[in-house]
């Protein structure tokens, strides 16, 4: 988008605190992943680095499943605002159920593998990958035994949202998220505000 979209403004809120307000519902404990040198942009938040350089979005997972202590993990990125909390929550019971590795859903076409789910374990193989020079997430959650869930499978996951998976990647894609922002202000009425949760 030519902009720092972990800053646009959305709902009273930066959008990276937007995403870690949400997560930190029913998360017990919320990363902010990236390049290094942002650390005091979004204060309150732990910030960690990617651990290589470069501007692939695997960099930022193997980052969240290196720092993390939990065997489950949640990972968002910053420029899915519509995906539902309850969507996540209802991911992590699926993982949970099959017992896998790493969970991603499908829809509008193809696969969305960064509103996942991965477990602790995938570390080890997912660095070993990257020392390789391969940077597919889709190709990590397939050497992995992970999980593509299908479009219909998605669909069937409690929480899920018709275009909640709907990223934001140009102008157009801002405006239309902003479009369903002032219409959920004006169905809740005059002078009432709801932010969300926040971190």
């Amino acid at each position: 988008m030519g902009c720092d979209k972990a800053s646009l403004p959305f709902e009273g809120q930066p959008l990276a605190l937007y995403q870690a307000g949400k997560l930190s519902g029913f998360c017990s404990q919320v990363y902010l992943c990236g390049e290094r040198g942002r650390d005091s942009l979004f204060g309150g938040i732990p910030w960690i680095p990617d651990k290589r350089p470069g501007r692939a979005a695997i960099l930022g997972i193997e980052a969240a499943l290196d720092a993390t202590r939990e065997e489950w993990n949640v990972i968002l990125a910053v420029d899915l605002p519509l995906v539902p909390p309850e969507f996540l929550r209802g991911l992590l019971q699926v993982a949970g159920e099959k017992g896998i590795a790493a969970l991603c859903p499908s829809a509008d076409g193809g696969p969305h593998p960064l509103a996942s789910i991965w477990n602790r374990a995938a570390m080890r193989p997912l660095k070993a990958q990257l020392d390789r020079g391969e940077f597919s997430i889709q190709a990590a959650i397939r050497s992995l035994g992970g999980c593509l869930l299908s479009e219909p499978e998605t669909v069937a996951v409690p929480g899920f949202v018709a275009g909640c998976l709907r990223n934001v990647n140009s102008p157009a894609d801002w405006e239309a998220v902003l479009g369903g922002e002032r219409k959920r202000e004006k169905e809740k009425g005059p002078g009432i505000f709801d932010p969300g949760p926040s971190a």
